[in-house]
C-alpha cells in the first residue's frame, strides 16, 4: 500500500512540475518589435519649406539638400510666438526647425515643427 501511495505522489509531483515549467517558459518569451516601429535616429534640422501636402513636409536644409518628412496628428506645430499652429498655416518659403525621428526603413517622421522668423 505504501509503495502505491509513494508512486502516486511521485507521478503527481512530476506532472505538476512539468506544467509549471511549461508555464514559466511561456511567460519569459519576449515579444518581437516590428522593425518598422524601431527608431534609429532622432534629430533636428532647419530649412525652408518647398512643399506641404497630404501629411508630408518637404524642406531644403541649409546646404540645399531636400528632406521629406511625414506628419501625423501627433506632431506639435508652433508659430514664431510658440503658439499652436496647423499644417495649413505652413507655406512654401517659410523657414522651419523640424525635430524628427527616423526608422530603419529611412522614413523621417516630424515630431515637432517650429516656424522661424
Amino acid at each position: 500500500m505504501f509503495k502505491k501511495l509513494l508512486l502516486v505522489a511521485v507521478v503527481v509531483m512530476a506532472a505538476t512540475s512539468l506544467c509549471f515549467a511549461e508555464q514559466a517558459e511561456k511567460s519569459t518569451k519576449s515579444v518581437p518589435v516590428p522593425l518598422e516601429t524601431t527608431v534609429t535616429q532622432i534629430g533636428t534640422v532647419i530649412g525652408k519649406i518647398t512643399q506641404v501636402a497630404d501629411g508630408r513636409l518637404k524642406i531644403n536644409d541649409p546646404k540645399g539638400n531636400p528632406i521629406l518628412f511625414t506628419i501625423d496628428g501627433t506632431a506639435n506645430i508652433v508659430d514664431t510666438n510658440l503658439r499652436a499652429a496647423t499644417l495649413q498655416e505652413l507655406k512654401e518659403g517659410d523657414e522651419v526647425e523640424v525635430k524628427y525621428s527616423s526608422g530603419v526603413k529611412g522614413e523621417s517622421k516630424a515630431t515637432e515643427i517650429k516656424l522661424k522668423k
